[in-house]
């Protein structure tokens, strides 16, 4: 009994004396330091369930808040984000209005084919600062099952905004909880059910939370993982049902990474996508031949109201508008792999490399909705097969000098649809929870194709070059450079921050120069600064060469 009361007696006074930075400094005599080596002793948590916990956008402190629970650590963290975004003539983004007889671009002429769907609420300048807490809980119950949950308070205010409203509201979030069961009937498998995250190393298959069952294999240098996720609950809490784009969605993932050679990796992805959510029906309601049906600008003024009627009597019932919007039902297969390492060569510095590849096939039902937000109308159903492939490969030369010099090249290829027929779309689109970003060799992560277009890798050509130094002891500043070109020319990019479509006569998207400082010189605070500029190529006439720009700063506190 007494040897079972040491480490929790240990453990409670290592609780107020573990982290320098709440109790004063300790002697090595000092009777606090003594407690609080035993302490760590108890309360550390192991490789593997720090492993379990670790995410690649996020530095945990060296020693978290723990509390001593039946003798385990109970890890308590906590994340606060304060991020201000500026974004200034990223072109003019729109809200459905009826655009007939109206020049909504300026250009001089009625002719708004594309500004159709966009419609008269510009929302081009604006200044954003939202701030956010994130607090989580991890208890190793025993060495091989674990408890985590996490719920993420948001705030986010749009502090001025040209021509536009400037909305306020606070967004209360459940994120991770899970439960994992390790060394399963004393085997390398575990079980983890629950909402978890998913995420690879570039982020360029997914970085997503799912509700999910995950089935994991670890041995030396190989690890493998199966799961089925659906979303089973709204994210927000507030929301009454799950998002459209996610509703019934059913996806079934497969991966597996073998280390073939000291830092160099083998992985295989796969992904199969089931989207059995509602389909809203095209209904087409043609006018009665054998009454009047006169359009409304045609109708004299002044007239009483049975006068009125009588003119639209045979006029059809306007088509029937939908709760929400779904514009993708997608039965699709992605299959891929990458290859990635890092190599250090004696006075030439180290290198770092990777090439991603996958190709996606399967049948897609798109619908078009038109009309204003909140009662948008079926305006067309396209119902066609899938298939196309992508391709990403770069790399990072770091050098042994002075300021830590590193250069990093990186293209990427998405294939196009080039007959852009009804019948089959050969181009390719991510799986939809990538988020392409990584921290390669500065401090902070990047958004590798862009930060201001940020665009997905579908029907895109993408050419990166870098150049990047560290300073102080933790801190680094990036400079990149992307130009962007369509394989075939189309009057849409797929998931871009950019508010305007191209014209789908050019192919040359634009260029982007991106500036990115990351300083971690404190083991809690994080800052990221960010600046960008966009020049729209000729894909965007009129607007062409018109720059539009982002900065944006965030400061972060881990607990």
């Amino acid at each position: 009994m007494k040897s079972m009361r040491l480490p929790l007696v240990a453990s409670v006074m290592g609780l107020f004396c573990a982290a320098p930075s709440f109790a004063g400094s300790a002697t090595p005599d000092d009777p606090r330091h003594v407690a609080r080596e035993v302490a760590r002793d108890v309360l550390e948590l192991t490789g593997s369930e720090k492993l379990l916990i670790d995410r690649p956008d996020r530095d945990r402190p060296r020693h978290p808040i723990t509390l001593p629970l039946f003798g385990r650590p109970l890890t308590l963290g906590a994340r606060y984000t304060l991020q201000t975004r500026y974004d200034e003539d990223k072109m003019l983004d729109f809200d459905y209005l009826d655009l007939d007889n109206k020049d909504i671009d300026g250009d001089g002429d009625e002719n708004e084919i594309e500004d159709e769907a966009r419609g008269q609420s510009p929302r081009d300048d604006q200044l954003r600062i939202n701030h956010g807490l994130q607090v989580d809980l991890f208890y190793p119950v025993t060495p091989d099952i674990g408890l985590y949950t996490e719920w993420k308070l948001f705030r986010r205010d749009v502090v001025w905004a040209r021509n536009a409203d400037e909305p306020k509201e606070w967004i209360f979030e459940r994120g991770e909880s899970w439960l994992y069961l390790g060394n399963l009937f004393e085997t390398p498998f575990g079980l983890q059910i629950g909402r978890q995250r998913y995420f690879d190393q570039r982020e360029w298959w997914w970085e997503e939370d799912l509700d999910s069952i995950r089935l994991r294999f670890d041995v030396d240098r190989f690890h493998a993982e199966v799961a089925v996720a659906q979303e089973l609950l709204p994210v927000e809490l507030d929301h009454e049902r799950v998002e459209p784009d996610q509703k019934k969605v059913l996806r079934i993932f497969g991966s597996a990474k073998w280390r073939v050679w000291r830092r160099h990796d083998i992985s295989f992805f796969a992904l199969h996508q089931i989207d059995d959510s509602s389909h809203q029906s095209l209904v087409v309601n043609e006018p009665d031949p054998t009454l009047l049906c006169v359009p409304e600008d045609e109708i004299p003024p002044n007239l009483p109201p049975e006068a009125v009627e009588s003119f639209r009597s045979g006029c059809p019932d306007p088509p029937p508008t939908v709760g929400f919007e779904d514009d993708s039902d997608a039965t699709l297969t992605w299959l891929g792999g990458s290859l990635a390492g890092r190599h250090r060569v004696k006075r030439w510095g180290k290198f770092q490399y990777w090439l991603q590849a996958a190709g996606v096939f399967g049948r897609e039902r798109y619908t078009d909705y038109s009309g204003p937000t909140g009662s948008r109308s079926v305006g067309a159903i396209d119902k066609h097969d899938v298939s196309g492939w992508g391709l990403d490969l770069g790399g990072v030369w770091a050098l042994d000098l002075a300021a830590k010099p590193y250069f990093t090249i990186n293209y990427a290829i998405g294939s196009g649809d080039r007959e852009m027929s009804r019948q089959h779309d050969t181009g390719f689109r991510q799986t939809g929870l990538q988020d392409n970003s990584e921290r390669l060799q500065g401090v902070v992560s990047l958004g590798y194709y862009g930060e201001l277009l940020d665009p997905e890798l579908s029907n895109l050509q993408i050419v990166s070059l870098g150049l990047g130094f560290r300073f102080l002891r933790r801190s680094s500043l990036d400079f990149v450079y992307h130009h962007f070109r369509q394989i075939e020319p189309a009057p849409f990019l797929r998931d871009a921050g950019f508010n305007r479509d191209p014209n789908g006569l050019d192919r040359d998207i634009g260029q982007e120069w991106d500036v990115i400082v990351g300083i971690e010189e404190w083991e809690r605070i994080e800052l990221r600064l960010v600046g960008s500029i966009f020049r729209p190529g000729k894909a965007f006439r009129p607007e062409s060469g018109e720059l539009s720009f982002l900065t944006s700063l965030r400061i972060r506190l881990n607990f």
